[in-house]
């Protein structure tokens, strides 16, 4: 049997007004954004529930709180995941944590970080993890992209109304200290003037060499998938998962 492509996804949030966006998509695409620290929110969740400073993913999903650009990735088939390199769980962490996403019957916060380590599974195994419980889950997988919830899932977790799907994603984590190649960019959908306001921004804005801007800008012209100019760029994806799945 073929191995499933199931790339990992991860959204810049919507833009606002006045704030530059181009130099965290070039951090993105140089890989120089995993020097960067975390948010406080964010460092705040990692340091409660005892991870290093990640990067998260979706896996084989995307989400309306993107905004207009996205970055697909692929595992490298040269040089894989490691064990150590981070952990994949059955929904948002965060959102186990911070109680958005809804359990019964609730968790003190002892019992949370039990619960988020408890069904945490090392990153390498990722595939095999996430096909097994598609499987056990779903008559197929476009109904998880759809975003349906889980027949099973995590015992304590509530599928229903209550609970967004964040309860029932699966997020991929990638500690920033361990980050080689082993995951790249694969494809970036975003607007066709989105991708030239970026490449403006790049050639005649940025103190980026004028070879390496050139050589990115052949490259994002390689992997760009254009999206619709007032739509955003999840629904985009969500057809590109759908075709695939």
């Amino acid at each position: 049997m073929a191995t499933p492509d199931r790339p990992w996804i991860l959204g810049l949030r919507p833009k606002k007004a006045g704030a530059a966006w181009q130099p965290f998509v070039h951090s993105i695409l140089l890989r120089t954004f995993v020097t960067e620290p975390n948010g406080p929110n964010t460092t705040a969740t990692e340091t409660a529930l005892g991870f290093a400073p990640c990067v998260y993913f979706y896996v084989f999903q995307t989400s309306g709180r993107f905004g207009s650009v996205v970055f697909l990735w692929r595992e490298n088939p040269v040089q894989s995941l490691k064990a150590a390199d981070g952990a994949v769980a059955p929904f948002d962490t965060g959102g186990i944590w911070h109680k958005r996403v809804i359990m019964q019957p609730p968790l003190p916060e002892p019992a949370r970080k039990t619960f988020v380590k408890m069904h945490s599974r090392p990153v390498d195994q990722w595939l095999q993890e996430f096909v097994a419980w598609i499987a056990a889950n779903y008559g197929k997988t476009s109904e998880y992209v759809e975003g349906k919830p889980p027949r099973a899932g995590v015992g304590g977790i509530v599928y229903d109304s209550r609970n967004e799907d964040g309860g029932w994603t699966w997020e991929a984590r990638l500690e920033k200290a361990s980050w080689r190649e082993q995951i790249s960019v694969d494809h970036i959908f975003w607007s066709l003037e989105d991708r030239r306001s970026f490449e403006d921004w790049l050639i005649y804005e940025s103190d980026v060499d004028t070879k390496v801007a050139d050589e990115l800008v052949e490259l994002i012209r390689t992997i760009s998938i254009e999206t619709p100019r007032y739509e955003q760029a999840n629904v985009e994806v969500a057809r590109y998962l759908m075709r695939i799945a």
